[in-house]
């Protein structure tokens, strides 16, 4: 864009005129998206742009002559918001686990000490992503990561309860929606209800959380990912290779 918020501030400045709400709100938008650069804060930009030149109308006034465009920002703005944006890498940050604890099973009982370190990513994850923490810093930390896995006692016996089990212990609640479901079946039922999840694919976990506009998709092998649509969403995970498994869901709170 060939306006930066500050040459914004300075040539739609009046004087002994105070800015409307609705031009304070692209203000603010304006400063989100020069300090993130997405496609999101971009489209918040546009949005509340859009809602000031509406309240412009509303008075009987053209935006074209208003004062705040006496240097020409209002129309280099709204020019820079019409051309596309470029498309955006999708991935927040990389993600591998090398780092984990084997599991192994005690005497003829089908329980084990431990829980895989995918499990345990993906709940901290939840909860960072739940607490409010912006993506770009919500990668879990792997020391807190190990100390859950150790803490932590599965048991299939339980029917998945143990999945629940570790995210009491994460600070989490969970709620089973779905068992041994398809992963299109699953991704309908998450996109509806938004929020955040745990999935288990019976040898391997991942998270998802999801409010309008935003689809994330965490994989503590291959890194977060953030999509604006349901589709671009389903294509990503398609390419990571799920489309055959079988997937228990837990929605997850803090």
């Amino acid at each position: 864009m060939r306006m930066t918020y500050d040459q914004w501030m300075k040539d739609t400045a009046v004087f002994a005129r105070q800015r409307s709400n609705e031009l304070q709100a692209v203000d603010r938008a304006f400063r989100t998206y020069q300090l993130r650069q997405d496609i999101f804060t971009r489209n918040a930009l546009a949005s509340a742009f859009s809602a000031w030149k509406v309240a412009q109308q509303r008075k009987g006034q053209d935006w074209h002559t208003s004062l705040r465009n006496q240097k020409k920002a209002v129309e280099i703005l709204d020019a820079d918001l019409k051309v596309a944006a470029p498309r955006q890498n999708p991935k927040i940050f990389d993600s591998t686990n090398d780092n984990y604890l084997h599991n192994f099973n005690q005497a003829g009982a089908g329980r084990g000490t431990y829980a895989g370190m995918c499990t345990s990513l993906s709940a901290l994850w939840l909860d960072n992503i739940l607490s409010g923490k912006r993506d770009v810093i919500s990668k879990p930390d792997e020391g807190r990561a190990q100390y859950l896995q150790a803490k932590f006692r599965w048991d299939r016996s339980l029917g998945w309860q143990d999945r629940v089990n570790l995210l009491k212990s994460a600070n989490l609640k969970g709620v089973s929606i779905l068992t041994n479901a398809t992963v299109p079946d699953a991704e309908a039922q998450m996109a509806s209800r938004g929020g955040g999840f745990l999935i288990d694919n019976g040898s391997h976990a991942v998270a998802v959380y999801i409010k309008p506009d935003n689809f994330y998709f965490y994989d503590c092998e291959k890194g977060l990912f953030l999509f604006q649509t349901e589709s671009e969403w389903k294509s990503q995970i398609s390419s990571m290779g799920y489309d055959n498994d079988q997937w228990t869901v837990w929605s997850v709170t803090n």
